[in-house]
């Protein structure tokens, strides 16, 4: 039986919460600013206060574990290419968010939970569990009866462009996953927001017209998800992942679909049909199954493939 472990589940849970207030205040920026100039000042921002983080984790470390020359290229290519997918995934989703709904987003996001094994199998030619699979297909109905429109196969524009970014979400995930043991954790983090920030400023300066007034009139969506999000939200999740079983910590993480949903109904008064209710529970089933764990008889079958018998 699993015996709950505190404060550690509670800070995961908390991590969920916030993440899913955050696509109500994404989808009010999306009448203030555009999505390039929203995400530069939420990143940037977000990685600037993640500085005292690392600095304050680095006193805690150990004496004597220095980062080698070698970790040292990677430490900086990898923020460098887990910002460019992150800016990627960020803008996608704020973009689709213009038209699409803060519930909608929510779940259609939390497809990366499933995405995710998926690349694993074709990218690292890992094995996929029946479970998977399944999952999959719940999935596919899941994001049929909430985007695809009754009575034809066309899709919300604004649904299309967040369901890209769940599959720019999964790559960062898996990214993520192949440097975090060969560097800083934190500072990888504390990087990626920053070139994701820049490479939206980029974006930003060629498409958009950037006003400052705009910007302070967008302070308090800015301000949470730099704040909240990103530098609290992370640091919550790393500390509850420490003490969590991986499986039980990516179930409590996916509830933010659910609070995505909740909040959406409080605070932007978002209402779903039936049909898109029905294809959101199928999706939440869809990412509980990816996450639950494999049976005895699976779990031989992989090392008697691993031992070569």
């Amino acid at each position: 039986m699993h015996k709950a472990k505190f404060p550690g589940e509670l800070f995961l849970l908390t991590t969920s919460i916030i993440w899913g207030a955050a696509f109500v205040f994404q989808k009010v920026a999306t009448e203030i600013l555009d999505p390039f100039t929203f995400n530069t000042a939420r990143y940037i921002l977000g990685g600037a206060l993640l500085i005292p983080v690392y600095y304050y984790m680095k006193k805690k470390a150990p004496k004597g574990e220095e980062i080698t020359a070698y970790s040292r290229k990677t430490q900086v290519w990898g923020g460098i290419i887990c910002g460019f997918i992150l800016g990627l995934a960020g803008n996608f989703q704020q973009f689709g968010m213009i038209t699409s709904d803060a519930g909608k987003t929510a779940f259609i996001t939390t497809l990366y939970i499933v995405i995710v094994p998926l690349f694993a199998m074709i990218v690292f030619k890992k094995k996929v569990r029946r479970l998977v699979w399944l999952g999959v297909v719940f999935a596919v109905f899941g994001l049929y009866f909430l985007s695809i429109k009754q009575g034809g196969f066309s899709m919300e524009k604004g649904d299309f462009l967040v369901f890209i970014s769940a599959f720019f979400w999964a790559s960062h995930i898996l990214a993520v996953d192949q440097l975090a043991p060969k560097v800083d954790a934190i500072l990888l983090s504390c990087s990626q927001f920053i070139w994701a920030g820049v490479f939206s400023a980029i974006f930003m300066a060629v498409f958009a017209e950037p006003r400052i007034k705009d910007i302070l009139a967008c302070w308090a969506p800015v301000l949470f998800t730099s704040v909240f999000v990103v530098a609290i939200a992370f640091t919550f999740q790393i500390i509850g992942q420490r003490t969590t079983e991986p499986a039980v910590a990516s179930i409590l993480l996916s509830l933010e679909s659910v609070f995505g949903v909740i909040a959406g109904m409080i605070f932007l008064s978002e209402r779903m049909t039936m049909r898109e209710l029905l294809g959101c529970l199928l999706m939440f089933t869809a990412v509980i199954l990816t996450q639950l764990p494999q049976g005895k008889k699976e779990r031989l079958k992989e090392v008697e493939a691993i031992e070569g018998k």
